[in-house]
């Protein structure tokens, strides 16, 4: 993975999510889904090597508002 890319971790939304995920499914499944959204994430960054740059218009449209 290039080193101008955002890890999961850095992305704003992470802990909503992660919290959200708890309360629809339960702690034990939801920390399975989060498990599979990062190695899903980390696929796309090396099928989309710009997926997360900081030159990626939509990534930082999401991002930069939050």
């Amino acid at each position: 993975m290039a080193s101008n890319h955002m890890t999961i971790k850095q992305l704003p939304y992470g802990e909503p999510v992660k919290k959200w995920l708890a309360e629809r499914y339960g702690v034990p499944q939801a920390k399975k889904i989060w498990h599979q959204t990062k190695k899903n994430y980390q696929n796309y960054l090396s099928d989309l090597p710009d997926y997360g740059g900081s030159k990626n218009g939509h990534a930082r449209a999401i991002t930069e508002g939050c």
